[in-house]
């Protein structure tokens, strides 16, 4: 696994290595109306290694797709 750079956002995607077709990881059809407003996951912080802990905070976008925000830790 590669270190977070902080401040980076990542989207997440699953497949397999050299296939062209991936699935966006997190994504559901639901019929809530406003996914980001509704469903909320808890900050993490993570220590990667010897390099500096950072703050993950995983959330939907408006399109209903599940992303990630990595951050500095506040101290």
């Amino acid at each position: 696994m590669v270190p977070p750079d902080p401040g980076v956002l990542w989207d997440l995607w699953v497949g397999q290595r050299y296939d062209p077709v991936v699935a966006r990881l997190g994504r559901f059809l639901t019929d809530v109306v406003d996914v980001k407003a509704v469903f909320a996951y808890p900050n993490t912080v993570v220590q990667a290694g010897d390099g500096p802990a950072v703050l993950v905070k995983p959330y939907y976008t408006a399109g209903t797709e599940l992303s990630v925000r990595v951050s500095e830790k506040a101290e």
